[in-house]
């Protein structure tokens, strides 16, 4: 499998388990989830709400890379 297609699976897997937390757990700040894969490359969802609305961003950072805002 390729490295991209897993960091795409483990983003995806992530996306699924910040939407589910965002719907169940109104005014959590903080990180939602985290992942690292085995080559070091990490994702991270974040999330903060500011009321009624949420504000989620997606992190990544390959290994031996720098974070980079994802959506």
């Amino acid at each position: 499998m390729s490295e991209w297609l897993l960091i795409a699976l483990a983003t995806l897997a992530l996306l699924a388990i910040s939407f589910f937390i965002s719907d169940h757990l109104p005014g959590f700040n903080g990180v939602v989830a985290q992942l690292r894969l085995a080559d070091g490359t990490q994702i991270v969802v974040e999330q903060e709400s500011n009321g009624a609305l949420y504000n989620t961003g997606f992190y990544l950072k390959p290994a031996k890379g720098r974070w980079q805002w994802l959506i």
